[in-house]
């Protein structure tokens, strides 16, 4: 199993726009996303309070893969979705890391 997780920190002032945008965003049918599980994270003790990580749980590289191109194929939403989100995102946030589960209880 994989866990992609995109981190960004957002700008000053802006947790409750962020936190509503990324409630929406989870709550809309995303078409081919093959996660899991996700979960969003905000910032608290020992991270920058600013710092939001999405954590995405996939079985396999294929699922994320295929899940990255779902998300361009039906960009609508997401094109939608960045328009919005580019108001509280702080500008060369944003990144990917995606990490291997090796243990899991």
């Amino acid at each position: 199993m994989f866990i992609a997780a995109w981190m960004f920190d957002m700008k000053w002032g802006t947790r409750e726009e962020t936190v509503r945008l990324m409630k929406e965003f989870e709550n809309t049918e995303q078409k081919g996303w093959r996660s899991r599980s996700t979960r969003v994270l905000v910032g608290s003790i020992g991270a920058p309070e600013s710092r939001v990580v999405v954590e995405h749980s996939f079985e396999s590289l294929a699922d994320l893969e295929a899940s990255w191109e779902a998300l361009h194929k039906n960009a609508d939403n997401f094109t939608h979705w960045v328009s919005q989100a580019k108001n509280v995102i702080l500008d060369g946030s944003p990144r990917w890391e995606v990490y291997r589960v090796v243990v899991e209880r």
